[in-house]
């Protein structure tokens, strides 16, 4: 355990490009999970406090991988360059080897790093795959919930076809025959009126209303959502 703590809360020392990679790893994992868990259940802000103490494991690494390299904390201020710093740190950290004399310490020994990290490595592929399977499962939840509304009442379909084959009591031109016509924006948590600004819940409540300052100038045109 103090391994760990060392390596993701600590300044001291240096690590190898292997430790860099695998901290990498997990580092990623840990905040793509809270990504997901948190997702349309606490603001931005939490979120961010949530994955401020993976933010400082990244610098510790940042800075402890450069002690490899023979160089100081200092040279992070590189990622202030666009692009060029960016990439140069990438390089330097990622693939060049370690610089001998070093006047820095490895936190560890390097058979106690091995058997840490064979161990590390087996709880990275485990949140890989808890990551992955999460993502698909989400991709398969947003693909069989898919609808397809309509732009003047907001009435959803499973499918398109059967969107436009029905009609709409709404349709502004006829509200008799006229068939349902695409909404072709995101789904949102308020839809607003593309000419007055209103916001409504849903797209159904929106249309549902008289709009005064539709460009028509009629006293019957209704509210229409925005992209």
């Amino acid at each position: 355990m103090s391994y760990f703590i060392a390596l993701f809360f600590s300044f001291k020392g240096r690590i190898t490009r292997t430790e860099y990679w695998l901290a990498n790893i997990l580092i990623a994992a840990g905040v793509i999970i809270i990504g997901k868990l948190c997702e349309n259940r606490l603001s931005e802000i939490v979120v961010f406090i949530l994955c401020a103490p993976f933010f400082w494991a990244y610098f510790t690494v940042l800075v402890k991988r450069l002690h490899d390299r023979n160089k100081t904390a200092m040279w992070l201020f590189l990622m202030l360059i666009p692009f060029l710093g960016w990439t140069w740190l990438y390089i330097e950290l990622g693939f060049m080897p370690a610089k001998v004399p070093n006047r820095y310490l490895y936190i560890n020994s390097e058979a106690e790093n091995t058997q840490v990290w064979k161990q590390v490595g087996m709880v990275a592929l485990i949140l890989g795959g808890f990551i992955l399977k999460k993502l698909a499962d989400e991709k398969m939840k947003q693909g069989a919930q898919k609808k397809y509304m309509c732009r003047y009442c907001g009435q959803s379909y499973d499918s398109l076809s059967a969107l436009t084959l029905a009609h709409c009591h709404r349709h502004p031109f006829d509200y008799q025959r006229g068939r349902h016509a695409l909404y072709e924006g995101v789904a949102k948590q308020q839809y607003e009126c593309k000419h007055c600004g209103k916001a409504h819940r849903t797209i159904a409540e929106l249309t549902h209303q008289k709009c005064f300052r539709h460009p028509s100038g009629s006293d019957t045109a209704r509210h229409e959502p925005s992209l």
